[in-house]
């Protein structure tokens, strides 16, 4: 089992493959030639008590077409094994447009998919994937935003801190692009480990993504915090 100090990612721009560091708690990234290191900038990484991960665990910054549609294939299979997904939604999952113009990271173990996560920079609501139900909250969103969406975790995986991973990542780029906020638009029980990681429940989503039932909530994570601060510096 890993432990907290344990579970610290060491990631490269262009795999962000993971790795395991039991001396450092800073993230380093390397960039071209150049390299540089940031303080712990998102607590969460540091933070994964029970994780069960093997040391084979990546985590993959991906670009080509042919992996992203592995991705949307792998969001069909999960989500409609688990009936979150109805006939009508299953083009619309893999033949989403925002795909093309977002960044996109799967988690492997040994080559096989088991989880992946997207973030979409936006100028304006008006660019968001679901600005539907963004746009009633626009006055509380700053922009430039980050837009954090398609998160999922095969359901064998989950309880591990992936998703929290895969959440801190997202947020930890969409502010090295410059943006001032992130916000997400997650199901009922994602909300309160959002709020842990400084996020603003806006409130219920005033439409239904997809052809869902379940109640979603608008939020958002400003720049501005304190807390975030800390983590840029």
């Amino acid at each position: 089992m890993l432990s907290t100090q344990a579970l610290l990612p060491c990631l490269k721009k262009g795999s962000y493959r993971h790795s395991i560091n039991h001396v450092s708690k800073r993230t380093v990234y390397e960039t071209g030639g150049n390299s540089f290191s940031t303080s712990p900038l998102l607590e969460c990484f540091a933070s994964c008590d029970g994780c069960e991960l093997p040391t084979s665990f990546q985590i993959i910054e991906v670009t080509d077409a042919l992996s992203i549609q592995r991705i949307r294939n792998f969001r069909v299979q999960v989500w409609t094994e688990e009936g979150h997904l109805s006939q009508s939604d299953i083009n619309r999952v893999l033949l989403d447009e925002h795909d093309e113009n977002a960044r996109h990271w799967v988690v492997q173990i040994e080559g096989e998919l088991i989880a992946a996560a997207r973030l979409s920079l936006c100028s304006s609501i008006l660019e968001a994937p679901e600005r539907d139900m963004l746009i009633p909250f626009e006055l509380f969103i700053p922009t430039p935003f980050g837009y954090l969406s398609r998160l999922v975790v095969r359901s064998d995986f989950r309880g591990k801190g992936i998703a929290k991973q895969l959440t801190c990542l997202r947020m930890q780029e969409a502010y090295k692009s410059g943006t001032k906020a992130v916000t997400a638009v997650p199901v009922t029980w994602w909300v309160e480990p959002l709020i842990n990681l400084g996020f603003v429940d806006l409130g219920e989503a005033p439409v239904s993504l997809l052809d869902s039932p379940l109640l979603l909530h608008v939020m958002v994570h400003r720049l501005e915090t304190s807390k975030t601060q800390s983590w840029l510096t």
